[in-house]
């Protein structure tokens, strides 16, 4: 049905379409193995170890323990917070496969798909925080049940979490700007 669409489309829409179609499937693949790793990552609150990640140690300065020394309420903290920032990964490639099917259609200026590039951006800002705070987070749970003078707060950024700040205010204020684009057009055609 595409092949019948693209003859009638100029050929570099045609490149704007047969990309878009790939990383709508690309996404699509991502979103599945995503979700999959959050079911399996959910097993874990249930105190279930299919894969043995409770041999895995947790280490934050001089302290090193196994996953399975820590208390149970710790674990699922843990657990918790992984599922968090998962969820927040899973967002950003919804978004970005609603992205990319509005541009298989070649709807680029529509107010669904401006809003799709927002929601985007703000939920790379999202990540962004959550990827910051995640070293904190798990550094405190990690080291909580050792007692005062014990417990770890590791603070660290790194280009990941820099990048994906850059990457999110990009989006937002590109979709004001492609919004502010819009309404121009709208105008003018409403005067011509």
């Amino acid at each position: 049905m595409i092949d019948k669409i693209q003859s009638d489309v100029p050929i570099r829409h045609r490149k704007i379409m047969r990309v878009s179609q790939i990383m709508k499937w690309f996404l699509s693949l991502c979103l599945i193995l995503l979700v999959l790793i959050a079911s399996l990552i959910t097993v874990e609150l249930f105190g279930l170890d299919p894969f043995d990640v409770g041999a895995n140690m947790v280490d934050y300065g001089e302290i090193e323990r196994s996953y399975n020394d820590l208390p149970k309420l710790q674990q699922i903290g843990l657990v918790i917070s992984e599922l968090v920032i998962l969820g927040a990964i899973i967002f950003i490639v919804w978004d970005m496969r609603k992205l990319f099917c509005a541009f298989q259609r070649l709807d680029f200026f529509s107010p669904k798909t401006l809003s799709n590039i927002l929601n985007t951006g703000i939920h790379f800002l999202i990540f962004a925080i959550l990827d910051l705070t995640e070293e904190p987070i798990h550094s405190v749970l990690s080291t909580l049940d050792l007692g005062e003078g014990n417990i770890v707060l590791n603070i660290e950024i790194e280009g990941g979490e820099i990048f994906f700040l850059i990457f999110g205010a990009l989006f937002v204020t590109l979709a004001w700007v492609l919004r502010e684009a819009a309404l121009i057009q709208k105008e003018n055609d409403q005067f011509v």
